[in-house]
């Protein structure tokens, strides 16, 4: 209701508002290509940061029964080796 008491106010932020966002658009609609680019770039480190999040989590799985059985530590030593080859892609 603070629009009722104060519509110049109101009106102003709205157009402000409408103004700013209008120019981050075009700005990104002008800047396409290298947007896309940095969104690749990022997609990239979140694909990687998830398995190694992954990574962590079977360690953390392995580590629940308070040891780690030789069939464990093979495993999360293939895994930890696949990983450190992913990473550095």
């Amino acid at each position: 209701m603070n629009w009722l008491i104060h519509p110049i106010e109101t009106l102003k932020n709205w157009g402000v508002e409408r103004f700013v966002i209008g120019a981050v658009n075009k700005t990104i609609a002008a800047k396409r290509e290298s947007i896309d680019a940095a969104r690749k770039t990022i997609g990239k480190y979140i694909y990687k940061l998830e398995n190694l999040i992954a990574f962590y989590k079977t360690i953390d799985k392995a580590l629940e029964d308070g040891k780690v059985d030789n069939d464990e530590a093979k495993e999360l030593t293939a895994k930890g080796k696949t990983l450190a080859l992913e990473l550095t892609k």
